[in-house]
């Protein structure tokens, strides 16, 4: 709906989106014997730390995680060998590791500056709602972001 038009609209969220279906072929091809796709996460995870929404990246790499997670459980449930799962996990872990470590000049810096940001501190939410700095339409557009009181 309308939360989807709003964040596809957004570029540095969109600029992450390419991570997921970059993330999942990669995972899928290396339990399938295919090492060489450590070569595609790798550069994907990075550039999405460099130029994207980092909370996205992150979600997505969950995502991953947890896809890796089920492949895993599967091959080793018609193998039932540890070690033919092992070697393709270490190899998606270990690409992730990769293209977050070159991602690491930024988000070293990222994580040096974050006590300083305006958003560090935070307000509880009685007192957001005292001071009228949350209205009950604020959450109605968390939702709907083009919301507006005009609109009833």
């Amino acid at each position: 709906g309308q939360a989807s038009f709003w964040w596809l609209g957004n570029l540095a969220v969109v600029s992450s989106f390419p991570v997921l279906p970059a993330v999942f072929l990669s995972v899928k091809k290396i339990f399938k014997g295919k090492l060489w796709y450590v070569f595609l996460i790798a550069p994907f995870v990075g550039l999405a730390f460099l130029g994207a929404h980092p909370q996205w990246t992150i979600y997505f790499l969950t995502a991953g995680g947890a896809y890796a997670i089920f492949l895993a459980w599967q091959k080793y449930s018609d193998t039932h060998s540890f070690g033919a799962v092992l070697r393709p996990a270490l190899a998606t872990l270990s690409a992730v590791v990769a293209g977050v470590l070159s991602a690491y000049p930024q988000l070293l810096y990222s994580f040096k500056f974050a006590h300083l940001s305006n958003r560090s501190g935070g307000v509880d939410y009685a007192t957001a709602i005292s001071n009228l700095a949350a209205l009950p339409a604020d959450l109605i557009r968390f939702v709907l972001p083009a919301f507006s009181l005009r609109h009833i």
